[in-house]
């Protein structure tokens, strides 16, 4: 899994922001239609992924715009060249019988525009990964202004038992795995204009469902007093959702990364940390390993990160909270002409009933259907 892509202020929402505070009027039109790289290349098998896109005007906060068209090379100090493929476009990936990062080599992405335009990135070495020590949870309350209740459920934490060094920075990515249930069994479904009874009502009940954890978490060792990483916060997940409603796991993937890199994201993280008007904080502040050759005063955005990962995955049971997630209720005296209305419309077929005991209801499917939120199938790497 990598990261999920997280552009800049002026042409995503998920963007971040400058730590200038100083009000400015933005020039909108200068960073209209720039290129943005979204890289990755560690130790581990790939095919690695290279995602290219144009950024658009701050107003258009979360239009993505793919750039597809483009010429793609990643090179090693060891004279190899690995050429990527578009996928679909703007997605561009490596051979992975052939590419493969090595820990202590140094990398450079070359790319080349549609319009002749060539961009590179400076020469980053790949450094060995550090391992886990172990990824933890323990159950928290936080207050919140906005909530009567405040928050409960589980933060999480991560250990590393030894660093080589103090200079050693680091940023962690999250995906989340939870196993949940629709609040309803299926007692009938409609479809080619008849009811239909079922017998296994729960076959659509319990899914699993994927959530890259959009924040991020990075740290400088020079921080530390110890030549260790003891207690560091990671994501807290809440009882908002039916995410810690049975089972849930996070997979935990720790980058070793350079100092220059560090400060990138470091500083992403702190514009995307910032609340307020969007133009009380001046974008295009985080400097990036991104330059046009072609026309050196035209900025690249984005970052090619080069890093040796390690990566650990818990599980955890549901924690002894209360659940405050919302519940499907039916309600109200069951509407006339149901099956009229589900006869002349197809589209909704097949439309599940719950018991009808509740009388025919309009229900919201994702009550009753687990799929519209999740998968049926078990995950590989799934334990019960």
């Amino acid at each position: 899994m990598k990261i999920k892509r997280i552009l800049f202020f002026c042409f995503s929402i998920s963007c971040m922001y400058s730590s200038c505070v100083k009000s400015f009027a933005p020039e909108i039109d200068r960073y209209d239609e720039l290129l943005v790289v979204d890289g990755w290349l560690t130790d581990t098998p790939g095919p690695y992924v290279i995602q290219l896109s144009i950024s658009s005007q701050l107003k258009q906060l979360v239009r993505y715009i793919p750039y597809g068209g483009c010429e793609l090379t990643i090179t090693d100090d060891a004279g190899n060249t690995f050429p990527l493929v578009e996928s679909k476009t703007g997605v561009y990936l490596t051979d992975s019988a052939t590419c493969r990062g090595i820990a202590g080599r140094s990398y450079t992405l070359k790319i080349k525009t549609q319009n002749g335009d060539e961009v590179e990135s400076m020469q980053e070495q790949l450094l060995a990964p550090i391992e886990i020590d172990r990824v933890y949870a323990e159950v928290e309350h936080k207050s919140d202004p906005a909530l009567f209740h405040g928050r409960d459920g589980y933060q999480f934490y991560i250990d590393i038992n030894s660093l080589p060094s103090s200079n050693s920075f680091f940023l962690w990515s999250m995906q989340s795995t939870y196993k949940f249930r629709a609040d309803y069994e299926i007692y009938a479904y409609y479809s080619d204009g008849t009811r239909h009874k079922v017998i296994n009502g729960d076959t659509l009940r319990v899914c699993y469902r994927n959530v890259d954890i959009l924040d991020i978490f990075t740290l400088n060792a020079n921080d530390l007093k110890q030549m260790d990483v003891r207690h560091f916060p990671l994501n807290f997940e809440d009882n908002y959702t039916k995410a810690l409603s049975l089972r849930y796991s996070l997979n935990v993937k720790q980058f070793n990364i350079n100092e220059s890199c560090y400060n990138y994201w470091n500083t992403i993280k702190k514009l995307r940390d910032v609340q307020g008007d969007l133009f009380t904080q001046q974008p295009f502040q985080a400097k990036n390993n991104l330059i046009n050759v072609t026309h050196p005063e035209t900025p690249v955005l984005g970052y090619f990160t080069v890093a040796g990962l390690s990566e650990k995955r818990i599980f955890v049971n549901h924690p002894a909270i209360e659940n405050r997630f919302d519940v499907c209720a039916i309600t109200g005296d069951p509407p006339k002409h149901f099956d009229d209305f589900l006869l002349h419309h197809p589209d909704l077929w097949p439309y599940f009933l719950p018991d009808i005991s509740f009388g025919d209801h309009f229900l919201d499917q994702e009550c009753i259907d687990c799929r519209r939120k999740g998968v049926l199938e078990k995950p590989s790497f799934w334990v019960d």
